[in-house]
Order: C-alpha cells, then sequence, then structure tokens
C-alpha cells in the first residue's frame, strides 16, 4: 500500500469531519429529514443566479453548525476534536510518520466562503474559502526523516497556519435508482494553501533541550518547504473524506429535490 492510501485509511479512521466539508455539505447530515428545504435554502437551476444562491445557502446554516446541533448529531466544531490524526509518507530510510493524539482545531468559525461555481449541467463544483488563523494543538508521536533531517519525540505539539485559502472541486454523474435521478461523485480535489505557519514540539528527542531546540527552529525557518513537500498528504484524505460525505449527501435526496428546476 503506497503512502496515500496509509493516509487516507488513517484519516478515515479518525470519524470526525473538518469544518469545511460541514459547511459545504451540510445537508448531508441531515441525511433523516423528510425534505431538504426542512434544513436548508432550495436553488433552483434555472434562477439567473445559481452558484450565488449555494453560496448565500451554505452562509445562512454556517453559525448553527459551529455551534453543533445535538438532534442531528452534530458536535460543535470550533474547537474541532480529533482522536488521532496519522500522516505517513516515504519508506525505509526515508520514511517520515507524524500521530496527533486528541488534537483540538480552533479558527473555523471565521472562515470565509468566497465562491461557488457549477457548470450548466451541474456536474461540475468548485468551492474556494479562507481561514484567517487554525491553531492545532495536541500530544504527537513523530519519527523518521522531515526534509532529510531525523527526527523523533513524543509529547505535546501545536501548529499554527495563517491565511489559509481552500479549493474544492468534485465532478459528477447522474445515478439512477427506482426511476429517480441522484448525483454521484465521480472525481474529486482537494487543494490548501497559507501565507505563514509555525510549530513547536517539546520533548524532540527524548527531552533533549539542545536537539529539540535546534530542530524546533529549523522547521520553523524551514515552514514553507516543509509545507510545500507534505502538503499533499492530508489533501488525499480530505479528498477520500470529501468523496465519501458528498456521496452519503447526495444519495439522500434526489437531483429534482435538490436542485428544482
Amino acid at each position: 500500500m503506497d503512502s496515500s492510501e496509509d493516509v487516507q485509511r488513517s484519516w478515515r479512521q479518525i470519524g470526525a469531519l473538518t469544518v469545511f466539508a460541514i459547511l459545504l455539505l451540510a445537508p448531508a447530515a441531515y441525511g433523516k429529514s423528510k425534505k431538504a428545504s426542512d434544513y436548508f435554502t432550495l436553488c433552483h437551476r434555472g434562477e439567473s443566479d445559481f452558484p450565488g444562491c449555494v453560496k448565500r445557502a451554505i452562509e445562512e446554516a454556517t453559525p448553527k453548525i459551529i455551534k453543533g446541533i445535538p438532534e442531528l448529531r452534530l458536535p460543535p466544531f470550533d474547537p474541532l476534536t480529533l482522536q488521532q490524526l496519522e500522516l505517513q509518507e516515504g519508506h525505509g530510510s526515508l520514511r517520515f510518520v507524524m500521530r496527533f493524539k486528541n488534537a483540538s482545531i480552533t479558527g473555523f468559525t471565521d472562515l470565509q466562503l468566497h465562491s461557488v461555481q457549477a457548470s450548466d449541467d451541474l456536474s461540475t463544483w468548485r468551492f474556494n474559502a479562507s481561514v484567517p488563523h487554525l491553531h492545532v494543538v495536541g500530544q504527537y508521536e513523530m519519527e523518521g526523516r522531515l526534509l532529510a533531517l531525523p527526527i523523533q519525540g513524543h509529547g505535546d505539539g501545536t501548529m499554527d497556519f495563517y491565511n489559509v485559502s481552500i479549493i474544492h472541486e468534485i465532478t459528477l454523474k447522474n445515478v439512477t435508482r427506482k426511476g429517480k435521478i441522484y448525483n454521484h461523485v465521480d472525481t474529486k480535489k482537494w487543494t490548501v494553501d497559507t501565507m505563514f505557519a509555525k510549530a513547536h514540539f517539546t520533548n524532540l528527542f527524548n527531552g533533549d533541550k539542545t536537539l529539540g531546540d535546534a530542530t524546533n527552529n529549523f522547521l520553523n525557518e524551514n515552514w514553507r518547504e516543509a509545507f510545500q513537500t507534505y502538503k499533499h498528504l492530508p489533501e488525499e484524505a480530505f479528498g477520500q473524506i470529501f468523496l465519501e460525505i458528498e456521496n452519503g449527501f447526495f444519495d439522500q435526496f434526489p437531483l429534482e429535490e435538490l436542485f428544482p428546476e
């Protein structure tokens, strides 16, 4: 199994969703509702600003979803708590493994959805959003080589990402069940970037302060290279999560109910 498959499997085991996924796909949580209109504003395919309507519908749902909706089994999403997060890259002497346990992510309250784009036949979608600041804290375990630097340790870890941009793209195909047409995600792509990042890990190299300080300084001085080198790991993982969430969502509502003429 390659590294991307390892990461996807690890993320599926988390059992939690990213806030961005919830914001864009809030109706997925409403699968037991009788009508899609019970929970979000419907947008008609024939209206002049259809993508704008979808964007406004998502924005309307954002505040209550961030706070959590117990009757829909949605916990609060700021902070967002992940029991375990694992990323793996490479093999053998170049292998890098990082695990976060009891991770808490704050900042999604300030997520802004900038645009929603859809093709005329609704087969292609693109969502563009940003978050001013994401703060991640948890207990970490790390070993292997990071940017060719030997690294190992376990303790408390924090990571901060500033001015985070998020682009999510999907293509859909139609499937027919019991005479009704449903959407199904055929391909997906998740892209993230950040203007600045920093991190700090305690107890690196079994508490060796000299090595620990030097490693933390190295990571922060080379944050851009580290981010660009490894960002495909969470991108691939989020892409798989989105695929499952979106198909779960589209399975609930026929196209005519979700986006009526």
